[in-house]
């Protein structure tokens, strides 16, 4: 280990404790990462510190660094947490699922990654049943942790066991009442609806999901349509039903060929998703104007 990467690492350490400026600090981790010897410890330290500082703005960069370091260190029950973050935030479902898989596989009494997975399972994949179990161990690990406690009644009404959601509620309003667990009390009274909106995104996911598998992207541009899909929203008021679906989610698609600049015409990506060329061009008018895209924009082509 050379005395000056040692030394610049501890000095990192010492910033990281404190206030400060990540203009500063990720070039100099970037830096540490590079110079330091695949795998050594000042380079997991640097990949591990760069996943957290990047994941909430750039969760594709992020996993990018999780993945370095679990490819050294599997064990490492914090990159796989992160990883399964930055996939939730790319609405890659499934792979975040399966990384906090791991990391509760590595630190089972974690009670953050079991109500992740458990969030996943329920909100994300509609799979309340399987969520229950990983959400109920979460509870009883933190019981006064509200958005535990809403998320595992939640899962409970969707999976059939409603009393039992509504008895956790009720003994919680009585404790210590909040607006988020009276919401939760209403929507049970309510019969526990799907939420529309909620359900007109999974279908225009799951449509984009099925468009794409069709089309020449690679897994990061597929990432990348995901997140437009979600800085767009779901159908436009007015226009639902699948036809609708299909028609957004082609405009998504090619408003990524667009900003990648990819040799395919508006007929070429409206195919797979079986809309109708005039209508995929007039969505992706509105999405481009929506979302003032250009060609190369930094947000949906970064090849970092």
């Amino acid at each position: 280990m050379e005395p000056g990467v040692a030394s610049e690492r501890e000095r990192l350490e010492r910033v990281l404790r404190g206030g400060f400026d990540p203009a500063d600090v990720l070039p100099r981790l970037a830096r540490l990462a590079r110079t330091s010897p695949p795998g050594s410890p000042n380079a997991l330290f640097a990949e591990r510190q760069l996943a957290e500082l990047l994941a909430e703005k750039h969760p594709w960069r992020a996993a990018i660094h999780a993945k370095r370091v679990l490819a050294h260190a599997p064990e490492d029950d914090g990159a796989w947490a992160l990883l399964g973050f930055c996939q939730t935030l790319l609405r890659n479902y499934r792979f975040a699922a399966h990384a906090y898989r791991q990391a509760v596989s590595r630190a089972p009494a974690n009670p953050s990654y079991l109500h992740n997975l458990g969030h996943i399972l329920d909100m994300a994949l509609a799979r309340p049943t399987e969520a229950i179990g990983w959400l109920r161990a979460a509870h009883e690990a933190r019981p006064n942790n509200l958005e535990m406690l809403a998320s595992y009644a939640h899962a409970l009404a969707r999976g059939g066991r409603v009393e039992s959601a509504r008895e956790l509620l009720a003994a919680a309003a009585h404790r210590s009442p909040s607006g988020e667990i009276l919401a939760l009390l209403a929507w049970l009274d309510a019969g526990a609806p799907a939420k529309p909106k909620r359900r007109r995104r999974a279908a225009l996911e799951r449509a984009l999901d099925g468009g794409l598998a069709k089309l020449p992207f690679d897994d990061r541009m597929k990432a990348q349509a995901m997140l437009l899909a979600r800085d767009v929203g779901s159908a436009r008021p007015g226009r639902v039903g699948a036809r609708a679906t299909a028609e957004l989610a082609a405009a998504v698609a090619y408003a990524i060929v667009y900003v990648h600049r990819l040799p395919l015409s508006t007929a070429d990506v409206a195919a797979p998703f079986r809309a109708a060329v005039g209508e995929v061009r007039g969505r992706f008018a509105e999405l481009r104007a929506r979302l003032d895209l250009l060609p190369g924009d930094a947000r949906y082509a970064s090849r970092a």
